[in-house]
């Protein structure tokens, strides 16, 4: 359903997304887990056509997204992190705004969103008025005005107390299992997503570490390390030689400061 092939992207000389390779199936609920400033929204941001990679391709549907923008967005409902509404309307008249404006004008429709996401009855109360775990509500109904087939949420549990988040992902699980959507989740918040998503991806300084089905990235023998060096170069031929160490990546982002290895150690049974 998506797929990115080497995907980079720089903002002038900083790197923030490194040939990032990821391949989401239909029905996945697949989430990217990392930091603050590791590289999540600037792939969704990709993902959803808002920005262009510096190289690298990326598919929806089996479809270079570059060359097909307009038909392969209105397969994808987004909810961005602090989404806005107009606080002086209504939940209701919000949606029904956006509605018109994508041409899904269906008073029954809007309805049937607002029952899903629980703001039946304080759909006619200002926005303003609204907590934040109703705002992410309301976006995520917006999010699905069109039916789309993919939702890209950026940070949909950030900031919400415990009950908003198990309500939010509550709604997320429903809609993979019983309506096989495609959704895509960022967060930095293991214990957020774990319970919910079947694959997962770790992403740190725009490299991704980890990626794969949750199960057997759980069930993997082998131990991740983050080793910093003023000699790389030593460093690279002492991880070599040695048969305990399964792989490594060398990232070389802070030019200013160190050298980081990333390298991932198989256990001694």
């Amino acid at each position: 359903m998506i797929e990115l092939i080497g995907v980079t992207k720089y903002f002038d000389k900083l790197c923030a997304v490194d040939n990032v390779n990821l391949c989401i199936e239909e029905g996945d609920l697949f989430a990217l887990l990392g930091p603050n400033g590791a590289g999540k929204s600037t792939i969704l941001n990709m993902i959803t056509g808002l920005l262009e990679p510096t190289c690298g391709r990326i598919m929806i549907s089996r479809k270079k997204l570059k060359l097909n923008k307009k038909n392969a967005l209105r397969s994808i409902g987004v909810v961005f992190e602090n989404p806005s509404f107009y606080n002086y309307l209504s939940g209701k008249e919000n949606i029904l705004l956006l509605a018109k404006l994508k041409g899904y004008y269906d008073r029954k429709a809007i309805g049937r969103l607002l029952d899903i996401v629980s703001l039946s009855q304080r759909s006619n109360d200002l926005v303003r008025k609204y907590s934040l775990g109703m705002k992410q509500r309301l976006a995520l109904a917006c999010a699905l005005i069109a039916d789309p087939d993919i939702l890209i949420l950026d940070e949909p549990t950030n900031g919400l107390d415990p009950e908003g988040i198990h309500t939010i992902l509550n709604l997320l699980d429903g809609f993979s299992k019983q309506k096989r959507k495609t959704i895509v989740i960022s967060s930095h918040q293991v214990y957020d997503v774990e319970s919910i998503c079947n694959k997962i991806a770790i992403i740190n300084e725009g490299i991704i570490l980890r990626d794969g089905k949750l199960d057997e990235l759980l069930q993997d023998d082998t131990l991740s390390c983050l080793i910093t060096t003023n000699d790389p170069e030593k460093c690279k031929n002492f991880l070599t030689e040695k048969p305990w160490v399964k792989d490594f990546k060398f990232i070389n982002r802070k030019k200013s400061l160190k050298e980081f290895y990333i390298e991932t150690i198989k256990k001694v049974k």
